[in-house]
């Protein structure tokens, strides 16, 4: 059952990358349809096996509590990795945006 922000936890034990799913977010946000993945990993393994499967670096920041990075996979798709700034963060929001109004 999804939870009121349309996230789902998966029935059974799912992984991406080697790492273990613990939500699936799929969304609307804005010009653009988001799908992401709370996964249980660090921000920095997460950044390196991201990197590592797709061949680019990632630009990352820091801002409002959080480490965002990201790569543009296309014109109007580019891939995320999100991870809370609190020091103790074990898991991260990775997913992929694809822009429709640019």
């Amino acid at each position: 059952m999804p939870s009121s922000d349309g996230a789902f936890a998966p029935k059974s034990l799912k992984s991406v990358l080697g790492w273990s799913a613990a939500q699936v977010c799929p969304r609307s946000v804005g010009t653009g349809v988001r799908f992401s993945l709370a996964v249980n990993v660090d921000h920095e393994r997460a950044r390196a096996g991201i990197e590592q499967q797709l061949g680019k670096p990632m630009t990352c920041a820091t801002g409002d509590g959080v480490r965002s990075c990201e790569v543009k996979l296309g014109s109007k798709k580019t891939a995320v990795l999100l991870t809370d700034l609190n020091g103790r963060a074990q898991s991260s929001l990775i997913g992929c945006y694809y822009f429709y109004l640019q």
